[in-house]
């Protein structure tokens, strides 16, 4: 009977150690926002408030992703979208970054899926530019890319954060290639007991008729977590 009671603990020991070596190396958010309208890459896809909740873990390099958004005045959720991601530094340049994979995009309400694939360069530097380009070759037929800088200050324990994008249609989802529109985000916020809120303006200015200039106000609360590798312990905030 000792043999294998003792067999059974030496066991247990190796699986917690080696679930506490994965473990340490998770870290993610859960997040909502509540948003006025839904504005995407110029695009107006809702023009009445939504509901966009979202689920972002992360191993290492590689992070997993869930995001949706929920319609208020339908009462359904209209979209369900699916991310896997690698990002790593660019050999003998640490400052750039490079982040690459797909999204798969679902829509419960239209019964149609489709897949884009993506990379994105940024660099770690005061504004962290970044240009990005998607494809998306099954429903979207074509392609779009964004260049962008963001920026966030404290002061006085609060948050200021500011963001500065513009994109480029390639004909995707069946628009005429051209610019799309010029967004600026404003916001401030605030961490209370690992719970950040973020309440912000944004407003897109069109940089062609195909879409509009319009502005929408939105609330944003995320949660960090993460397993330290000294402490083991979760909740981070960060």
């Amino acid at each position: 009977m000792k043999k294998p009671v003792l067999f059974s603990a030496l066991l247990a020991i190796v699986v917690l150690a080696s679930a506490a070596q994965l473990f340490s190396g998770i870290s993610g958010s859960v997040y909502g926002a509540f948003d006025g309208r839904y504005l995407w890459r110029g695009q107006l896809l809702s023009d009445t408030p939504v509901f966009q909740p979202g689920v972002s873990v992360g191993l290492n390099k590689f992070t997993l992703d869930w995001w949706g958004s929920y319609t208020f005045d339908t009462g359904k959720l209209t979209e369900s979208d699916y991310r896997i991601s690698f990002t790593d530094n660019l050999p003998f340049v640490p400052l750039f970054s490079v982040s690459s994979g797909f999204w798969i995009y679902t829509h419960p309400s239209a019964l149609y899926t489709s897949n884009e694939l993506f990379g994105t360069l940024s660099v770690d530097v005061p504004a962290k530019p970044y240009v990005s380009f998607y494809f998306d070759p099954v429903y979207g037929r074509g392609g779009y890319s964004e260049i962008g800088v963001s920026q966030e200050l404290e002061l006085f324990g609060i948050g200021i954060n500011g963001a500065l994008n513009a994109g480029y249609n390639f004909g995707e989802n069946g628009y005429t290639s051209s610019f799309t529109a010029l967004a600026g985000t404003l916001g401030l916020s605030y961490t209370v007991a690992g719970v950040k809120i973020n309440p912000a303006f944004t407003g897109q200015y069109s940089l062609d008729r195909q879409y509009k200039s319009l502005g929408l106000w939105s609330l944003n609360i995320s949660y960090g977590f993460g397993f330290d590798e000294e402490t083991k312990t979760s909740g981070s905030g960060n």
